[in-house]
């Protein structure tokens, strides 16, 4: 018995493998990657998609939504085949509520409505993925946005050219689609 007790105690001191002990106590190190696009995927006109907003929508800015980063709001905007309907900004996170922003809100996203605002409310209600390009930007103040978008909120055409030039030297930090809602 106390040679076996002995072997034991040999090999727990003399093994090549760590004791499970000092394993716990060993620090992991986490290592993380950047994923560098050299190319982006070749842009593809809305006719390649037979008039299928979606999938337009979904390879075009969403797959290559990289090839976006950092680039001017301008630059989407040309790129972009499908007419504006209307759009909606959003706060970012200094944003406290209310109607008039203080002098320290700032934008955080825009969202574009690509088809009239009936059929995007309607596919919402069918819990089907609505056509609403959302990009979000590099926050920047929002009191000259707001009061812009209050002066075009009760007029026909809210996307205007005024408000396509205010916005477009906007920089891209992220481009989303509107996710299908769940189903109950």
């Amino acid at each position: 018995m106390k040679m076996i007790l002995l072997i034991y105690i040999s090999l727990l001191l003399f093994s090549c493998t760590p004791n499970p002990i000092e394993k716990r106590r060993q620090i992991t190190k986490s290592i993380k990657t950047t994923t560098i696009y050299l190319k982006a995927p070749a842009y593809k006109s809305f006719s390649q998609f037979k008039n299928d907003t979606l999938h337009y929508l979904e390879y075009n800015f969403e797959q290559r939504k990289h090839y976006y980063t950092d680039r001017r709001l301008g630059f989407l905007l040309k790129e972009l085949e499908l007419p504006v309907f209307s759009y909606h900004v959003s706060q970012g996170y200094k944003f406290k509520g209310g109607c008039d922003p203080s002098p320290n809100d700032s934008i955080a996203t825009i969202s574009f409505t690509l088809e009239k605002e009936v059929s995007t409310f309607e596919k919402f209600d069918r819990r089907i993925r609505p056509n609403v390009l959302v990009v979000k930007l590099k926050p920047f103040q929002a009191d000259s946005a707001l009061l812009l978008s209050k002066k075009y909120s009760q007029t026909k055409i809210r996307w205007s050219k005024e408000v396509e030039n205010y916005y477009a030297d906007k920089t891209i930090e992220e481009v989303l689609l509107i996710q299908k809602s769940p189903t109950k």
